[in-house]
């Protein structure tokens, strides 16, 4: 079908009117038709006296206010202000380079846009302007925009209006096979034209690069501006996609998924337009819009056979910011407007909005992102599973290699990250360790996280290795709302550590529990399950219970327990940073004269409040520098979890501390968290790996049995070690 003036000009009036009126004109219609309405019923409105001329004053207020409050944020778009070259030598460079080639007489003026790429207006005295998304003066290279620009250039001279409004439509209506066909010589000669210039490997570079660029913009904006679209218009949103740029490799790593997503739309933008269809699976459109066809052959060319323009090794995405020295706070005040217009799907901003920097944004607002994105997840998963998801539901899918079947909204869009994998774990991750009380590294680096021990963790690294099925040491099937348990713990060790004391953190952790301001994470009002297992084997007696409830008072000293064993029997017995008391009562109920220690002075007073007529003698002690008369004294020695809350640089001095308490004949019983040997770790507590295990045997101790127990998320140790008589 031929492309005339009188179909495109029928189509606009027909099918898109509000595109040939300008914003401005709108509201200027729209408040004369308001004032018409309200004059209308003002004269009948007099007659029913003072309240009803009030009443229709007050609805016609209310219905101009409605109505500028919808249509005013609507000029931002057409919103775009002057750019001065005189302080953009580079760009200045750029332009004349490209109007030289274009054939222009004079330098256009530029005009920046928020992100509608590159067009061109000629105005009726002939002055050119030329329109730049400001995105792509940051993330292309000079000899690409060149090139982007000149295209546009050379179609601002070569293209009628109908044909101009003919492409694009084709981008408004991809199923108008019809009009894609028509377009398609007009594209064609467009590009083959540009490539005589610049030749085809610039031509495709540059095609690349606004892609890159386009898309790595996408992504900032859904990461960044919609995160916080309530809150007004941020104010520093170039300034951030810079620095994305600059330090942090943004377009090196939006690229795989940019040009994934554009195969996918050039191969059927080509078929639709009638062009030249992909080659050996390559596609050369790689806009995705239909505009720049860099595989069109040029006339007289012989055909390539499907041999690829340029391969991957020969173009990389800058990294150097592009060729603009610098926006100016107010004209990226006006442009960051334009884009929180968009960015809330064209919902008109509230009249009093306000702007606000993204780098003021406090830190725990961040959180509230990645659980939107978190439920969408568990969302996807439950659709696919056809029951509740949970959060390990998702490990298993992504690790199973089924992330690609997880049909969420981030799924189609522009990404920074490698892999769907990655994509669905990154909010898993990242509200897990937010709620321990991590925060980011740098605002606008938000995969990067610090914890409150200081230790860095990058959330696409540990995405990674989870999706490659390696341990991720995190607990991600607690519960999915509220605080967490360990908050407290955490807090005062990081606190505790940054001062340089170990230790010090138990003291104000059992301190603040006993008033209430703090939870206690491990107090589980009971003696470990694996302690009891453990005592329920070794000294159960025919038809009596093991040990007694730690809440039960003890009987006097020569007083017989519930087997009819004296108490202390079997020897003396040590728990090794006993808390609260619960081991340490049951421990002396399997027998034994027990002593209880921990550094917490505070812990120790406690456990003596709980049990006033036990026998267990509680006492202040450190681990690291335990009493002399300690040394190789005890019968048994339980030690549950209080290596592991201590750094790693003190595991090996405290794993020596405990094996030595253990007398010729005696045995050592260890009950740890436990991670493998290269896991990652989220302090506190850090967990015991396998090498640290076997370290208790030590001073001549020999081990009896290690266990190595798991199940779902959970890794513990078990060993028991002997010392030979």
């Amino acid at each position: 079908m031929e492309l005339t003036r009188e179909r495109i000009l029928r189509i606009l009036l027909t099918r898109h009117p509000a595109w040939l009126v300008p914003e401005p004109l709108k509201i200027v219609i729209g408040i004369v038709v308001i004032c018409a309405v309200g004059a209308a019923f003002t004269v009948p409105a007099a007659a029913l006296g003072g309240f009803g001329l009030l009443m229709i004053v007050a609805v016609w207020a209310a219905a101009l206010w409605a109505f500028l409050a919808a249509r005013v944020p609507r000029t931002y778009e057409w919103s775009c202000p002057r750019l001065p070259l005189d302080d953009q030598p580079r760009l200045r460079a750029v332009i004349e380079e490209a109007g030289r080639l274009a054939g222009l007489d004079g330098l256009p003026t530029v005009r920046l846009t928020a992100d509608r790429g590159v067009w061109v207006r000629v105005k009726g005295d002939g002055q050119v302007e030329l329109m730049i998304a400001t995105y792509l003066l940051l993330g292309m290279r000079a000899e690409e925009l060149r090139t982007f620009i000149l295209r546009e250039l050379i179609s601002a001279q070569r293209w009628s209006w109908h044909e101009q409004w003919a492409v694009t439509l084709v981008r408004a209506h991809r199923d108008w096979e019809w009009l894609a066909a028509a377009c398609a010589p007009v594209r064609h000669a467009l590009t083959a034209e540009t490539a005589a210039l610049v030749g085809w490997k610039a031509l495709f570079a540059a095609t690349r690069a606004e892609l890159v660029a386009r898309q790595a913009f996408r992504w900032h904006l859904t990461r960044y501006a919609t995160s916080f679209a309530g809150k007004g218009w941020a104010s520093d949103l170039y300034e951030s996609f810079r620095w994305k740029i600059h330090e942090d490799e943004l377009m090196t790593r939006v690229r795989p998924r940019a040009e994934e997503l554009s195969r996918a739309l050039s191969d059927a933008v080509e078929l639709e337009c009638g062009g030249y269809p992909a080659r050996s699976g390559e596609s050369h459109d790689e806009t995705g819009d239909g505009r720049g066809d860099a595989g069109a052959p040029m006339p007289g060319d012989e055909p390539r056979g499907g041999e690829r323009i340029m391969g991957d090794g020969e173009w990389s995405p800058s990294s150097d910011g592009g060729v603009l020295e610098s926006v100016g706070p107010a004209l990226e005040l006006r442009l960051n407007k334009v884009l929180a217009y968009q960015v809330a799907g064209g919902v008109s901003l509230s009249l009093f909005a306000r702007p606000y920097r993204l780098s003021e944004v406090p830190a725990h607002e961040w959180t509230a992102p990645m659980v939107i994105q978190r439920a969408a997840v568990l969302e996807a998963a439950t659709q696919l599973l056809g029951r509740p998801a949970t959060n390990l539901d998702v490990v298993e899918l992504v690790v199973a290699g089924r992330a690609g079947e997880l049909e969420w909204w981030h799924r189609e869009g522009p990404c920074a990250h490698p892999t769907p994998g990655v994509c669905a774990l990154m909010p898993l991750f990242d509200v897990a360790l937010r709620r321990r009380g991590y925060t980011h590294e740098h605002v606008f680096a938000q995969r990067v996280l610090l914890g409150p021990t200081g230790d860095r963790v990058d959330l696409v690294e540990l995405s990674k290795k989870t999706e490659s099925g390696e341990p991720w040491g995190l607990m991600l099937g607690g519960p999915m709302t509220g605080d967490d348990a360990e908050a407290d713990a955490i807090r005062l060790a990081g606190e505790s550590l940054a001062a340089g004391d170990a230790t010090g953190w138990f003291e104000r952790l059992y301190a603040e529990s006993a008033t209430g301001d703090a939870i206690v994470p491990w107090d589980s009002r009971s003696p470990h399950h694996l302690l009891t297992e453990w005592g329920d084997q070794q000294f159960a007696a025919p038809g009596g219970g093991v040990g007694r409830s730690p809440e039960r008072a003890a009987p006097a000293v020569g007083a017989e327990d519930s087997r009819g064993r004296a108490e202390g029997s079997r020897g003396r017995a040590l728990v090794v940073g006993a808390g609260l008391g619960d081991d340490a009562e049951y421990v002396a109920g399997l027998g034994f004269q027990t002593e209880a220690f921990d550094v917490s002075e505070s812990a120790v007073q406690l456990a003596r409040k709980r049990f006033p007529g036990s026998q267990v003698r509680y006492q202040v002690a450190d681990l690291l520098d335990p009493p002399k008369e300690w040394h190789r004294a005890f019968a048994l020695v339980v030690e549950v979890m209080t290596v592991q809350s201590l750094p790693e640089s003190l595991h090996g001095r405290a794993i020596t501390g405990v094996a030595g308490f253990v007398r010729p004949g005696g045995t050592l019983l260890v009950i740890a968290t436990g991670r493998d040997e290269d896991a990652p770790v989220f302090p506190p507590p850090w967990p015991l790996t396998p090498s640290e295990i076997t370290a208790f045997a030590a001073e001549g101790l020999k081990a009896a049995k290690i266990e190595d127990l798991r199940g779902g998320e959970r890794h513990r140790w078990r060993a028991v070690f002997h010392r030979p008589a």
